[in-house]
């Protein structure tokens, strides 16, 4: 087993004890901004943008709290969200732009 195999199983591990520890405390807002960023070193952004709120929900207190991996997986969804948007943009317009030459050409 590689560094990076047990790199995640590490964070797989944490993972399931925060989650375990959420079920108990679920008001807890550090747990939920722990597992938060646990999510986010597994590349689990959406999770991590959704424990992340919860936990700013709950009184996150930013002030003492590091938030940057929170503003890294928030910057990382949006432009992942605007991209998807203006693709299917496109996609339409350009379905849309070939509907109408079929339509032309069934006209002539």
């Amino acid at each position: 087993m590689n560094f990076f195999d047990k790199y995640n199983q590490e964070l797989e591990r944490s993972l399931r004890e925060l989650s375990d520890s959420i079920v108990h405390n679920p008001d807890d807002a550090n747990l939920y901004y722990q597992r938060g960023f646990i999510y986010y070193k597994l590349n689990k952004n959406q999770s991590a943008e959704t424990d992340y709120l919860k936990a700013v929900s709950l009184g996150l207190d930013s002030t003492k709290m590091p938030y940057y991996s929170f503003v890294q997986v928030y910057e990382y969804t949006t432009r992942d969200r605007i991209i998807l948007f203006l693709f299917g943009v496109v996609f339409f317009v350009i379905l849309g732009l070939e509907i109408l030459r079929f339509i032309s050409m069934s006209h002539n």
